[in-house]
């Protein structure tokens, strides 16, 4: 769904994984329990990687069951490493991890030039697990986080190479300082520093945390939901049913003290379709309810925002410091036309 995975899959059972092979897209979807039919199909050793070859989805493939979701194999970086094989194809989770040094303010991939990106992941004392994205994953074009903590993904391999393919980067949860030192400092001063609010949506919700979904006009459909195509985003939209209402409807941050800090604020974003553009604000004295009962900054103008069809962009960082005081409020605003 991110792109990220092109005309293959990878299923696994209780005993290993394997990686399935079409010749045309699959239509199949992340936690579809499955039965495959051999006729005709290849089964080869291709670089080390053990896989199906030549399915055909509509002829090979039969769904058994929907949303039947794998949960991942915790393993440690160390025994990745030394074992990668034996976990070919299959869903794991390493824990307190970070991108090496080197990588740090590259993105995933080069979206430009769809051509596939290569960084590496580390701890404090193994040598780099390589990850790999292609150029034409919908989040290529985003930077990668600069924190340390875990990451859940496909192990791939080619020849004695074993790396990690991402499902989306809503799996990749960096909000630890930093283990290595990059720049001969420890702790707050690392890249990243101390996160002082950090919302995910992974649990379902757009205000969980404190956060306030305002609708200031137009019908209900215009609050502020989760985005169907990504479990790890909020959407804003005034399209229900065939038509497109006139609205306005905030998401707004809780408070947060950044007071003797020199905070910086990133998000991910994408939009398709027209309309008006989605616009971020700043408040010092927002106190709650309708927004327009407070003073709000717009800095739209500093962020990254996506190019639409759906790709996935990071904002950059934006700086705050101007703003280093307590109840500091972010707001997204939405109008719809």
């Amino acid at each position: 769904s991110t792109g990220n995975l092109y005309k293959e899959a990878y299923v696994q059972d209780a005993t290993a994984g394997i990686l399935l092979r079409f010749t045309s897209t699959s239509g199949l979807y992340e936690g579809d329990s499955v039965r495959i039919d051999l006729t005709g199909a290849i089964l080869q050793s291709y670089n080390m990687m053990l896989q199906l070859d030549s399915l055909d989805a509509d002829r090979n493939i039969f769904k058994q069951a929907t949303q039947q979701d794998i949960a991942p194999e915790v393993i440690t970086l160390t025994n990745l490493l030394s074992n990668g094989s034996n976990y070919q194809a299959q869903l794991i989770k390493l824990e307190n991890v970070e991108f090496i040094c080197d990588d740090l303010g590259k993105t995933y991939a080069d979206a430009s030039n769809q051509q596939s990106g290569n960084l590496y992941l580390t701890n404090e004392t193994d040598l780099p697990l390589l990850v790999r994205t292609s150029g034409y994953a919908n989040f290529a074009n985003e930077t990668i986080p600069n924190q340390n903590g875990s990451v859940i993904a496909v192990v791939s391999q080619y020849s004695d190479d074993i790396q990690l393919l991402i499902r989306r980067p809503g799996e990749i949860i960096f909000k630890n300082d930093r283990i290595n030192d990059c720049n001969g400092n420890n702790g707050d001063n690392e890249p990243g520093g101390t996160t002082l609010l950090s919302k995910d949506f992974d649990d379902q919700s757009v205000t969980s945390g404190g956060w306030s979904n305002i609708l200031v006009s137009g019908p209900t459909n215009c609050e502020w939901g989760i985005y169907a195509g990504s479990n790890s985003a909020a959407k804003a939209t005034n399209y229900n049913d065939g038509v497109n209402s006139a609205c306005e409807s905030w998401l707004i941050s809780p408070s947060i003290d950044l007071s003797g800090t020199s905070p910086l604020l990133s998000f991910r974003n994408t939009y398709n379709f027209s309309g008006d553009p989605l616009q971020v604000f700043v408040s010092t004295n927002y106190s709650g309810g309708d927004p327009s009962s407070a003073n709000w900054t717009e800095i739209t103008s500093q962020a990254t925002w996506s190019t639409g069809s759906f790709s996935w962009i990071s904002s950059g960082d934006i700086n705050l410091t101007p703003y280093a005081t307590n109840n500091v409020h972010i707001g997204f605003k939405y109008t719809g036309s």
